[in-house]
């Protein structure tokens, strides 16, 4: 667990590194073509639309630095009902279900960098999020992919794919990578999320 901690923290890092000698070395968006004050809508609020079958209900927070990188960061609320085994591969294979029966909250933490122009890129990123149950504890990570639209001068529409493993720590303490009661071996840390963010740039 702390070696993968540990992992995050240095690609974070560079990644922050690797967008702060870049923006050095580019001019900014704005100089190339009039954009309608875009280059200058560099922060926005966004939701993932997903989250209302899911039941984790968060805000989320993006930071433009330059032209293609931004960082993101979210915080929200686990409601009754959460489903902790969507997008698992187990629950793909076998069709099984773990709704939590109390809530919680959630953190986030997700750098991106963008191939192209801003207003319309792919990008990749890797994301780090925390879920706190009173009878677990969750730490995702996750490598995603995906598209970022702006539709006129504000709206933005983001969809992505990732591949992630998660890690659980139930109320006694114990750090499982696995199920901690495995029914035939099978295995519960490794999940595909899909993402679908609508936002306001401002």
């Amino acid at each position: 667990m702390k070696h993968l901690i540990k992992v995050t923290f240095l690609l974070t890092s560079g990644l922050l590194l690797f967008g702060h000698l870049r923006a050095q070395d580019t001019t900014s968006i704005a100089s190339y073509f009039n954009d309608g004050d875009i280059s200058k809508s560099n922060q926005a609020i966004k939701i993932n639309v997903l989250q209302f079958i899911q039941k984790d209900y968060h805000l989320i927070y993006q930071n433009i630095y330059n032209d293609w990188f931004e960082f993101d960061i979210g915080a929200g609320y686990l409601s009754k009902g959460f489903d902790y085994l969507m997008y698992s591969v187990e629950n793909a294979f076998y069709n099984e279900d773990l709704e939590l029966p109390s809530s919680g909250f959630s953190l986030m933490v997700n750098p991106k960098l963008y191939m192209g122009d801003i207003r319309h890129a792919y990008y990749f990123g890797i994301l780090w999020k925390y879920r706190s149950f009173p009878e677990l504890s969750t730490s995702d990570y996750e490598f995603n992919v995906g598209l970022r639209k702006l539709i006129g001068h504000h709206w933005l529409l983001v969809g992505g794919l990732g591949l992630g493993m998660r890690f659980e720590e139930n109320s006694d303490g114990i750090h499982y990578l696995i199920d901690p009661d495995p029914e035939g071996g099978k295995s519960k840390n490794i999940y595909l999320p899909i993402h679908i963010h609508i936002g306001y740039t401002f």
